[in-house]
């Protein structure tokens, strides 16, 4: 999936050099949101053995992680998974984040109307759906401004880095 602007790769152990330097730049919000993440990123080692476990869920057709690069320096600019992949619906979980640098420049908006492609028209899921924290309103911007809706509330749902329960709200998008 490409545009001359921007490009999906899909993340391999290849590509963990650069995935972890990603990780290490964006440690402050990535440690609120993204703590599985973080825990798996404390030596090389540990991330190739993630991505490994990942590269597994691929094969088995549960979980389709991206790096978003730049389309000419092919810089990392951020990243965006689809998992949680139920065939039985079928549906999927997305989650992204984005190099602090390179936020609020259309390229989250891209990258999610790119997957939401990907995963209507190519691997033909029905729907999507986000779990966003409260407290993360750009994030929530994001979803709606790519035909998300709010679905619902969920009352300490996500668990923080720091142990606590917060709450979430749920955004969903069906093919048409």
């Amino acid at each position: 999936m490409t545009t001359p602007a921007y490009q999906l790769l899909p993340l391999t152990l290849k590509h963990a050099g650069l995935y972890s330097q990603l990780i290490n730049q964006n440690l402050d919000q990535l440690r609120r949101h993204f703590p599985v993440t973080v825990r798996n990123n404390h030596t090389l080692t540990s991330l190739k053995q993630f991505i490994k476990s990942k590269e597994k869920l691929r094969k088995e057709r549960k979980w389709f992680g991206f790096l978003i690069l730049d389309g000419d320096s092919e810089e990392a600019l951020g990243y965006i998974c689809l998992k949680n992949v139920e065939w039985t619906v079928p549906k999927g979980e997305l989650a992204y984040f984005l190099d602090k640098q390179y936020r609020g420049k259309g390229i989250g908006t891209w990258a999610v109307n790119a997957i939401t492609s990907f995963s209507f028209d190519e691997l033909e899921l029905n729907k999507l759906f986000l779990l966003v924290a409260e407290v993360n309103i750009a994030s929530r911007r994001l979803a709606m401004k790519c035909g998300f809706q709010q679905e619902g509330f969920l009352k300490k749902e996500f668990r923080m880095h720091t142990g606590e329960l917060v709450d979430v709200f749920l955004f969903g998008k069906v093919r048409q």
